[in-house]
C-alpha cells in the first residue's frame, strides 16, 4: 500500500483527488506457471561451475516436448509469471527494477541456499517470461510514473508511491516462484490444476463514449451492438489442488480479465481502493 494521506490519486487527473485514508490495501498478487519441472532445475557443478544437462528427477521425464525445451538450452522454458497490482497503471520502468528486486531475493534466499544450493536459479525470471499489469483503479496513489506529465496533477514525482508498487510486486513474485519451487521438488508433489474458463458478464459495465465508438467500422462495432457497444466476455484464470479430505477443488487463487474501468468509486473518493478489480 503506498502513502495514505496528502497524495493525489491516479487515473480521474484531479487536483482535488488527495488521499486521506485507506478503504482497502492495495495488493500485489503473483502467480508462476510452470511445466511438471521446468528447465531451471539442472544441478550447478560446483567444482566447475559448469553446468551439466543433468535434472533432478531426470527418470521421471520422458515427455518430449520438455525434452525440446531442455535441449534449447534456455534457463526458465516452460516458465512464465504473471503479477497484478492494485494500480492505476504500470510503466516500462516498475518491470525491470521488479526483475532486479526478484533476482536480489532468490540470491540471498535462505531456504532457497540452504536447501537446493546445487541448482542454477540465476535468471530464472527475465522481461520475456514475466508480465506486470495493474487493475487500473482510479483510487490510488499516483506520482510515480518516470514522465513528467503523468506527475503534474501530483505536484511532482512521489517515490513513496514507486517503492510501494515495487515492494509488493518483488515479494508477491518471490513468495509464488518458491511456493511453486517447492512444491515441484517434492518427491510426491501436490497436485495443482490450472484452469481457464470464459463466459459473459451481463450489465455489469457500459461503454464510456458510444458517440465515439460508433464512428468504428461496422465490422468492428456489430460484434457488441446487441450489448449496447460493450464487450461482456470475461475470462478467468484458477489456480487451485484437490483437497482430498474435503473431497473438493480448492482455489488457491484467480486472475480475472473485464472490460470495466475501475471507476466503481467517483472522482470525490479520498479513500485508497483497489475499487471493483482490487
Amino acid at each position: 500500500t503506498g502513502p495514505m494521506d496528502g497524495v493525489g490519486m491516479m487515473g480521474y487527473a484531479r487536483l482535488s483527488q488527495i488521499s486521506t485514508g485507506l478503504r482497502q490495501r492495495q495488493k500485489a498478487r503473483a502467480f508462476v506457471v510452470a511445466e511438471t519441472r521446468p528447465t531451471f532445475l539442472r544441478r550447478r557443478d560446483v567444482a566447475s561451475e559448469s553446468k551439466r544437462d543433468e535434472f533432478v528427477d531426470e527418470d521421471d521425464f520422458d515427455d518430449d516436448h520438455y525434452h525440446d525445451h531442455v535441449q534449447k538450452k534456455t534457463k526458465n522454458a516452460g516458465l512464465v509469471a504473471l503479477v497484478v497490482v492494485d494500480a492505476c497503471m504500470v510503466f516500462p520502468d516498475l518491470k525491470p527494477a521488479v526483475l532486479r528486486r526478484v533476482a536480489e531475493k532468490i540470491a540471498k534466499s535462505s531456504f532457497l541456499a540452504e536447501m537446493y544450493s546445487e541448482l542454477d536459479l540465476e535468471g530464472v525470471f527475465d522481461e520475456a517470461n514475466v508480465c506486470v499489469c495493474a487493475t487500473h483503479t482510479h483510487s490510488a496513489p499516483g506520482g510515480y510514473a518516470p514522465h513528467g506529465l503523468y506527475n503534474l496533477t501530483f505536484g511532482g514525482a512521489v517515490s513513496e508511491s514507486f517503492d510501494a508498487l515495487l515492494n509488493g510486486a518483488a515479494d508477491a513474485l518471490f513468495n509464488a516462484f518458491v511456493d511453486a519451487f517447492e512444491t515441484s521438488l517434492k518427491r510426491e508433489p501436490e497436485k495443482r490444476t490450472v484452469a481457464f474458463a470464459r463466459g459473459a458478464l451481463v450489465g455489469a459495465s457500459a461503454n464510456r463514449s458510444r458517440s465515439a465508438h460508433a464512428r468504428n467500422p461496422e465490422t468492428d462495432t456489430a460484434p457488441f451492438a446487441r450489448a449496447g457497444g460493450v464487450d461482456e466476455t470475461i475470462a478467468a484464470l484458477v489456480v487451485g489442488a484437490y483437497d482430498e479430505p474435503e473431497r473438493a477443488f480448492v482455489p488457491r487463487g484467480v486472475a480475472a480479465w473485464y472490460a470495466v474501468h475501475g471507476t466503481s468509486l467517483p472522482g470525490s473518493n479520498t479513500l485508497i481502493s483497489g475499487d471493483n478489480k482490487g
